[in-house]
């Protein structure tokens, strides 16, 4: 081989080389949403890790929209406190009626309890009672706006409850995965790795941190098609409501880290597939949140670190027809 042509190769091998090092970034290049009858159409357009251009096309039913929208709303403990007192409206008045009146009265995180007229003794009873179910009325209300509490690193947190809000949506997700398995076709993995992509062009933004600190937002999987936007739960918990959707013999799993999360499914590794193993199960790895156009077993490196360090926690995605 001449010496130029060894240089050629050599340099195109070092080129190829340095791809496979350094991901491409994520490139959605068109976006858009139009109204259709009680619908709402969107038209997603993007470039995959080679330059590859697709795109998808899809309705959803304004009426699902909605609803993932106003869960989507942010969360301050002023709206909790808000709903409870709606909630515990009939028990007040109750008591109110048998000459007791309780007021709860919030100051700034903290909450009091007043109470005045009938017996010491009645008193006390009734603001016991409030108090017992303002407590019950909290966890209630939390889970409506699709919360819960749990403990992480040793103290109480407030996460968002993974599970019910990709299983409520399951029905509503359907013409995006429709869409997905119709322009991916082929084996299984090659449709992941087009839904992973196709949510690794989504523009990357935390929206749960918008506002004052003691504000939370967390956007389900309709919230973030319908938005455009997301961050590294919000994506991981879409594209794994699609995986369930669109595979319903793979479990998949949610795999929380120190301010990050990822994806993980139980089925048979490729060679080079980064993944875990838990309880029997092969997990392999993906990463939805971009810009980076990691393929279906690449992680960062961050990730990498938490995961061989044991610093996670797994959450498993119900099944379509799971109760």
């Amino acid at each position: 081989m001449p010496k130029n042509a060894r240089n050629a190769s050599f340099l195109y091998g070092f080129l190829f080389y340095m791809l496979l090092l350094t991901p491409a970034k994520a490139q959605q290049y068109y976006f858009n949403e139009s109204e259709n009858f009680g619908k709402k159409e969107y038209h997603y357009k993007w470039r995959d890790l080679y330059g590859e251009a697709h795109q998808i096309v899809f309705k959803l039913q304004n009426v699902d929209i909605d609803k993932a929208v106003e869960k989507s709303q942010p969360l301050t403990e002023a709206l909790i406190h808000q709903k409870i007192l709606e909630e515990l409206g009939l028990y007040l008045k109750r008591y109110a009626r048998r000459g007791i009146d309780i007021r709860i009265v919030r100051y700034g995180s903290s909450i009091q309890f007043l109470a005045r007229g009938g017996r010491e003794s009645a008193r006390k009873r009734a603001v016991a009672d409030i108090q017992k179910r303002y407590d019950k009325a909290y966890d209630q209300v939390l889970a409506k706006q699709g919360y819960h509490m749990t403990e992480y690193g040793g103290q109480q947190v407030l996460m968002s409850d993974y599970k019910n809000i990709a299983k409520e949506e399951y029905a509503a997700f359907k013409p995006v995965v429709f869409e997905i398995s119709r322009q991916a076709t082929g084996r299984l993995r090659k449709k992941l790795n087009f839904a992973l992509n196709f949510f690794q062009s989504i523009p990357y933004e935390t929206p749960h941190r918008e506002g004052s600190a003691s504000s939370v937002r967390f956007q389900s999987p309709m919230s973030l098609i319908t938005q455009n936007k997301g961050d590294c739960d919000e994506k991981s918990l879409a594209f794994g409501a699609v995986v369930r959707r669109m595979s319903m013999a793979t479990p998949v799993y949610l795999v929380v880290i120190e301010g990050h999360a990822l994806v993980a499914l139980a089925m048979r590794p490729d060679k080079g597939d980064q993944y875990i193993k838990k309880n029997g199960q092969t997990l392999v790895l993906a990463e939805p949140t971009g810009p980076s156009m990691l393929p279906l077993g690449r992680i960062t490196k961050y990730s990498a670190t938490e995961i061989a360090a044991n610093r996670y926690e797994l959450i498993e995605l119900p099944g379509l027809y799971s109760f």
